[in-house]
């Protein structure tokens, strides 16, 4: 997104003056009027190409009349320039919804169409140096009436152009959502929020065939409170409310200072999406964004939603390893929307994992174990399902030793910038080996695109394969392959540092991780799913993470003393930047081994000199506004 808000300032000086609303009423605007008759909301714009009309005849309206917003061929750019509805009183916490149709044009016009709250009056509240910018945006651009894209705002400096806002886009016909980020600049560095779980949900959203916001009326709508931001829209085939983005993250996050409501529409020079890099130009014609209704319902006034989702069906285990089991489910339905599922295990009270979408994998059990699971469907009052089918599930046994596997890299296709490559497993020892992992590090100049026969999973340049359920035993003298294609810069180089399960793919023997599987115990997790149990799993796709707050710390019981010389750390972007790795033998006193006080993420190996019982990582000064979060501890002899 690229930088817009200097050109909000001709509209900030009008909004100062407007005041507060404390009713606790809701109020609507029907647009049956002149917009100069309306209580609720005004028109502004500094162009005379822009129009806004109310009490326009509309056969697709609800009560017949629309107010509709125009912009005019080669229309300037920027809001100011655009056609505005602001109310005439600034509102806070509660719901704002519309019913709307947006402008329709060609996708090579830079074309915005916002639905939101603004405010900005240069006042800094929070004490963090950057003025207050309390705004909730609803956007479609015109080039892509498939999609929307949601921000919310907390801060904005003007002259700087830093800011702090999280935002997400979804296609709602396809019901995939493309991306969830934090930022302070426009166009460069972000931060991926696809991991936190407070502020990606739903991962997914259930998809509106045929949408497009250009074509027809939709409703919209945002809750928001001190807490939370939800968004939605409504299917119009079922009147089924579709949750867009049900965002709990942090709240310094969250705005806090009351807005105007306002509805734009303007164009754009250098704001395009993913679809269409030449949507830039001025409109060609008149476009028009069409306003059925506008509503705002104050928090107090807004209906507690006491209705419960239904519960899922159809608990099923689609796959399952010697330690963990992936579960899936058929969809809940809700009066309001459904916006997560929380998964029970042996009949437990609180829930063990919690997803967004209809499939879930519980890592961290054990081999050859029997276990039950059900799943309650979860929707933004909290309101939750009955249980799902009980499900009962036996883990497979664990993976034989390696000792008799080795593995070899074939290039079996080459293109100068692109290759096929192949690993093949062979079991060269006098059993059956049942379940294989292999891991390898790839060549900083190559990539992998795509993966067959095989799980993956990538941590920087280091990339996992594991078995399949048909792939998974490889008898005596049998040969199993997997393979991956990708491109290259430079001389191609193979892979290196081949590993199958814990021992060298030449045969030979690699140091056992000793943390691998030991118990661990931990100052806090951020949630029941981000379990410190997940920093010894041997799975680099899961992680440990704490709360937001300093000191805390990690704790693994090697089970006796053990002599260590080498403790590596995978962190996940939330890392430590000053912290000590220390042993124990009585997890009381503890002897400090190493001391970082620059870290800088990634993986960090420590070489070390010392011996006990119990290790721990203990982390005083966070790196990050978020906790402390682990991928994988690994300790070596």
């Amino acid at each position: 997104m690229k930088v817009y808000k200097p050109m909000l300032k001709l509209i900030v000086a009008f909004l100062v003056f407007l005041p507060l609303v404390t009713s606790a009423a809701s109020s609507t605007e029907q647009f049956n009027q002149p917009i100069s008759n309306s209580s609720m909301f005004s028109w502004y714009s500094n162009s005379s190409m822009a129009t806004g009309t109310a009490n326009i005849s509309d056969s697709q309206a609800q009560d017949g009349k629309i107010m509709r917003l125009s912009i005019g061929a080669n229309q300037a750019a920027y809001p100011g320039q655009g056609s505005n509805l602001v109310s005439r009183q600034m509102y806070h916490y509660g719901t704002y919804e519309g019913r709307m149709k947006t402008a329709n044009c060609a996708s090579d016009e830079g074309v915005i169409n916002g639905f939101f709250t603004y405010f900005n009056d240069g006042s800094d509240s929070n004490g963090n140096g950057l003025p207050d910018n309390s705004e909730i945006d609803i956007e479609w651009l015109c080039a892509e009436p498939q999609s929307i894209l949601i921000t919310i705002w907390t801060d904005y400096n003007d002259p700087t152009a830093i800011s702090r806002r999280v935002y997400r886009k979804i296609n709602v016909a396809t019901g995939t959502v493309e991306y969830t980020r934090y930022a302070t600049t426009f166009g460069g560095s972000y931060t991926d929020l696809s991991n936190s779980q407070g502020e990606n949900q739903p991962t997914t959203v259930q998809a509106i065939p045929g949408y497009n916001s250009a074509t027809a009326f939709y409703e919209y709508g945002f809750n928001w409170t001190a807490s939370n931001v939800t968004l939605w829209v409504v299917n119009p085939s079922n009147g089924q409310k579709i949750v867009l983005w049900d965002y709990r993250g942090p709240s310094a996050r969250i705005p806090q200072n009351p807005a105007a409501f306002m509805v734009n529409l303007w164009h754009h020079p250098n704001w395009t999406p993913e679809c269409c890099a030449n949507a830039t130009n001025p409109p060609r014609a008149t476009r028009s964004l069409d306003i059925d209704w506008l509503r705002f319902t104050p928090q107090g006034d807004i209906p507690s939603d006491t209705v419960a989702p239904s519960a899922p069906s159809n608990l099923q285990a689609a796959s399952k390893t010697h330690n963990s089991v992936n579960l899936s489910w058929n969809a809940a339905t809700d009066n309001v929307g459904v916006v997560g599922y929380d998964i029970y295990q042996n009949g437990g009270s609180n829930p063990v994992a919690s997803s967004s979408s209809t499939n879930i994998t519980i890592n961290g059990l054990n081999p050859s174990t029997a276990y039950s699971f059900a799943v309650k469907a979860r929707d933004a009052a909290g309101n939750r399902s009955a249980n799902s089918n009980s499900l009962s599930v036996t883990t497979n046994n664990p993976p034989t030793s390696g000792n008799g596997l080795q593995a070899t890299f074939v290039k079996t296709s080459d293109w100068g910038n692109g290759y096929v490559g192949v690993y093949r497993i062979t079991n060269n020892g006098s059993s059956a080996v049942d379940g294989w992992t292999l891991s390898f590090d790839l060549p900083s100049n190559a990539t992998i695109a795509s993966w067959w026969d095989a799980t993956q999973a990538k941590n920087g340049n280091r990339y996992t394969a594991g078995n399949l359920g048909w792939n998974q035993r490889i008898e005596v003298g049998q040969t199993r392959e997997f393979g991956f294609s990708g491109s290259y810069s430079g001389a191609w180089v193979n892979p290196s540092n081949c590993i199958v399960n814990g021992q060298s793919c030449s045969g030979g023997t690699t140091s056992q991780n000793l943390a691998l599987g030991r118990p661990v115990q931990v100052s806090s997790a951020e949630t029941s799913a981000l379990g410190g149990a997940n920093a010894t799993d041997g799975n680099s796709n899961t992680r440990w993470a704490s709360s937001y707050s300093d000191p805390q710390w990690i704790q693994v019981d090697l089970g006796s003393s053990k002599n260590l010389s080498k403790v590596v750390l995978n962190w996940e972007a939330a890392y430590a930047r000053v912290y000590q790795v220390q042993v124990s033998d009585d997890a009381s006193t503890w002897r400090t081994l190493s001391t970082v006080s620059n870290g800088d993420g990634g993986t960090d190996t420590l070489n070390v000199n010392g011996s006990g019982r119990y290790l721990r990582v203990y982390a005083t000064q966070r790196a990050t506004e978020w906790g402390y979060s682990l991928w994988e501890i690994a300790a070596y002899n």
